[in-house]
């Protein structure tokens, strides 16, 4: 619930489009840290986590041509942001 008098209140009587900005606020992210969101979450245990060392270290949008891996990888991100 948003207050009606609160700037969140304000962009929801508007019509805000909040995930518009979530993707145009990941969109605009170094490579580097788009990535970061790929990991498990800190503090997780990392007994049944696959290998870190396959972790990506940069991600950019994938095109038409990238890969499945490349693909599932910007998802994934994507879902962990915000």
């Amino acid at each position: 619930y948003a207050a009606p008098n609160s700037a969140v209140g304000t962009l929801t009587a508007e019509n805000f489009d909040w995930e518009a900005q979530r993707k145009e606020s990941f969109n605009k992210m170094s490579g580097h840290m788009k990535a970061s969101w790929c990991r498990p979450t800190p503090g997780t245990p990392l007994n049944d986590q696959e290998d870190p060392k396959k972790w990506p270290v940069k991600l950019e949008e994938p095109g038409e041509d990238a890969d499945e891996e490349t693909k599932k990888n910007w998802e994934k991100a994507l879902e962990n942001f915000a």
